[in-house]
């Protein structure tokens, strides 16, 4: 059995944690703070923001630096796909 270690679990590490747990690796998460996702957890006044619900294109109409380097991960991994992962995963998602 492979053995990872995630150093760092914000909103990427736990996702690189969960990949690696469910793909049958003993999966080990080594993070500083109090609690894992601490910064995910107070965004949206501490209803754990997950996503934009609003369309691509509008979305990027809004991005003033970067639209560049967000392309492939907003187009790979779309707010439906998003919102479908946590669903599909025990947490559902309310859209506010």
């Amino acid at each position: 059995m492979k053995r990872v270690a995630v150093i760092g679990c914000g909103a990427a590490g736990m996702m690189a944690a969960f990949a690696a747990a469910t793909g049958g690796a003993e999966t080990f998460i080594f993070e500083k703070n109090e609690k894992p996702g601490k910064k995910l957890y107070i965004t949206g006044k501490g209803r754990c923001n997950l996503t934009n619900d609003c369309e691509t294109e509008d979305f990027f109409s809004h991005v003033v630096h970067g639209k560049k380097f967000l392309y492939s991960s907003i187009y790979g991994f779309s707010k439906d796909a998003v919102k479908e992962f946590f669903t599909e995963n025990g947490c559902p998602v309310k859209v506010e």
